[in-house]
């Protein structure tokens, strides 16, 4: 009877144990596999310019970064407005692109590249008059 009372307590504190620190082990995995990242944003127009932001956040190794404005055309290969590339380790890159013409639109994005991984913004018609 002692015994199997003993193997409970042993039991109860095990799992008690284990409850206290599953949680605090969860939050330190998620957060070491999020934290360098690279990022475009959607780009947006100012005035007579095409602008966005794009770069590579939270890293400690140096990386040749590429990042871009790009114009989607259907059909046909995307034409680059605005490019900018270098050897860094984090980098917030700021891009733009006059935007004239009367009553035209341009569809872009943006985009950041590492190597063989790629991250594109979402497409936006931006109107350029």
């Amino acid at each position: 009877m002692k015994r199997d009372r003993v193997f409970g307590i042993g039991s109860a504190i095990v799992l008690a144990l284990s409850i206290l620190v599953a949680p605090a082990a969860i939050p330190a995995t998620a957060t070491t596999a999020e934290a360098c990242h690279l990022y475009a944003n959607t780009p947006y127009r100012t005035s007579n310019w095409i602008e966005a932001t794009a770069g590579r956040a939270g890293c400690t190794n140096q990386v040749n970064l590429h990042i871009r404005i790009r114009q989607d055309i259907s059909f046909w290969p995307d034409r680059t407005l605005a490019e900018w590339l270098g050897t860094v380790v984090n980098h917030d890159g700021f891009l733009s692109f006059p935007c004239l013409g009367v009553g035209s639109t341009r569809k872009v994005f943006s985009e950041a590249i590492v190597g063989s991984q790629k991250v594109q913004s979402g497409r936006v018609t931006l109107p350029c008059d």
